[in-house]
């Protein structure tokens, strides 16, 4: 598959350039001043003060390149994606075939199903009754309860999407000295800002919920990943009620760390390179057409509202990754991830991938004949309209 973020692959091409002008460079400065000092030798001046002078020049040059270039070393995208909340139910309706919509719909309803805390507080703090604020100190807990659910659930499935873009990718890197399998007790400061990945991550045999269901194991939805050798390894389990279990891993280049810089963002940290992602949800809603509410999520429109939230993510290249000309092959994976994860929750991307402006238009053609029909044959249809909450 095409890439269409190519961070790290256009960086290497440009150090590349750089390095090729470099050499360029000093040729012609070396041969220009060997024939300066041969045709224009001048009595009386200083030779090294002429070395000095030229040298100072030409590192001037370079270095103005290469700060030029540098602007290659960092990359940001933004990617904005959306939920559907049920205001009367104060729930989040899934969305179909849409990875973030679902997701986080099902990560907020396993959340506040299995811990009656986060039951009472996303209840009590209803996300149609705030209006869109800026999370800060002086903000309260109860009337943020809800923003910050929905941000610790974005970021719970970031990383667990980037976990498993990692794994496939790092695949046949499985043996490997330089890549690391990174676990739960290494990001114990990013679980200690982010309750709903503390949740899910948390051993089975610590969680009340599914020690309960112990005499239940039929109705268990397990993945298991078995390796080469025959060992298995439980990765999820879902309980019929709904509460999960995720196994963490972050396979990655050694000398790799994962921080939390706030509730907000973290930070992964490589000897090569840093990804920052940060999280940004206010209560401000977004527009999402009413065929689509009504047609394909079958809703109405007055019992939902579409909210958005956006993920910043800030790409750089550190010093030393400049300066490095091997084992790259080990963070070219960050290029996939961007196109991964856009695909997997850009709002714009969802609504392409399904068609809808195509969708949109049958279903608008649809209705108007099905409207031309009913008032030339059923005279008993008093309105001889179907409104936009009726099937068709």
């Amino acid at each position: 598959m095409k890439t269409k973020n190519k961070v790290v692959t256009n960086f290497l091409t440009n150090r590349a350039g750089i390095i090729e002008i470099f050499i360029i460079a000093f040729a012609i400065a070396l041969s220009v001043s060997l024939t300066a000092n041969y045709l224009f030798l001048i009595e009386g001046v200083n030779k090294i003060f002429l070395l000095v002078l030229g040298l100072t020049l030409f590192f001037s040059s370079m270095i103005y390149l290469i700060l030029i270039k540098f602007k290659t070393m960092r990359f940001e995208k933004k990617i904005s994606g959306f939920f559907v909340y049920n205001k009367d139910e104060n729930e989040l309706i899934p969305v179909y075939d849409y990875s973030f919509g679902e997701d986080l719909a099902r990560i907020i309803k396993s959340t506040i199903t299995e811990k009656p805390a986060y039951y009472h507080a996303w209840n009590t703090s209803k996300l149609s009754d705030s209006s869109p604020i800026i999370m800060d100190e002086k903000t309260s807990d109860a009337d943020t309860a809800a923003q910050k659910f929905i941000i610790e659930s974005t970021q719970f499935f970031l990383i667990n999407k980037l976990s498993t873009h990692l794994s496939k990718y790092f695949n046949e890197y499985e043996k490997d000295k330089f890549i690391k399998e990174y676990g739960r007790n290494d990001i114990l400061q990013v679980l200690s800002k982010n309750r709903i990945m503390e949740l899910f991550t948390t051993p089975i045999e610590n969680r009340e919920s599914f020690v309960n269901n112990e005499y239940n194991k039929k109705n268990y939805i397990d993945i298991i990943k078995v390796s080469d050798d025959g060992s298995k390894e439980l990765v999820m389990r879902t309980l019929p009620s709904g509460e999960q279990f995720v196994k963490f891993d972050l396979i990655l280049p050694v000398k790799s760390s994962i921080q939390a810089i706030d509730s907000n963002t973290i930070n992964i940290k490589t000897a090569k390179l840093s990804i920052v992602i940060k999280v940004e949800f206010s209560g401000v809603n977004t527009y999402i057409p009413p065929l689509f509410v009504s047609q394909y999520l079958k809703q109405k429109s007055n019992d939902i509202k579409a909210y958005k939230v956006d993920i910043n993510i800030d790409v750089r290249i550190n010093y030393k990754g400049f300066f490095s000309l091997k084992g790259w092959k080990y963070f070219e994976w960050v290029d996939s991830f961007l196109d991964y994860i856009e695909e997997k929750m850009s709002q714009e991307a969802f609504f392409e991938s399904i068609n809808w402006s195509s969708l949109q238009a049958q279903i608008i053609v649809f209705r108007t004949n099905f409207r031309r029909k009913s008032k030339d044959t059923l005279k008993t249809d008093k309105e001889g309209i179907i409104s936009d909450d009726k099937e068709l």
